[in-house]
């Protein structure tokens, strides 16, 4: 992994996608430098470019995600989605839109996972 000062990068914003906690995956342990190298590169260098907001890159992921059914995934994209202000309703747009390029099956399948973590944030 470089010096690029990415990984710093990657680790500020997964913590704003975060609600402003710090935030490591379950698997971090079990290899490492997996989790470093995702955050030097897809957060550090992708998600923290210039040319798109936060904001629009997190629908983008979201739109992604849906597409492909990503479960586990999807669910945390929703959260950190809800954490950087995109609203329930926006979700649910979105969830709409794609499932109509994407397939029949992906919109019930990302509403039940969105009713999910909507419930979560409800507790």
């Amino acid at each position: 992994m470089g010096d690029s000062g990415n990984f710093e990068k990657g680790k500020d914003l997964l913590k704003q996608l975060h609600g402003g906690k710090d935030f490591s995956p379950p698997f971090e342990s079990v290899f490492p430098d997996y989790w470093k190298m995702t955050v030097e590169n897809d957060y550090g260098a992708i998600w923290s470019r210039p040319g798109l907001a936060l904001r629009e890159r997190s629908m983008i992921t979201l739109a992604v995600l849906i597409s492909r059914m990503a479960g586990k995934g999807l669910k945390s994209q929703i959260r950190n989605a809800l954490s950087i202000g995109i609203s329930k309703e926006e979700i649910l747009e979105i969830i709409m839109h794609v499932s109509y390029y994407a397939g029949c099956y992906t919109g019930p399948e990302a509403l039940l996972l969105a009713k999910e973590v909507f419930s979560e944030k409800e507790k």
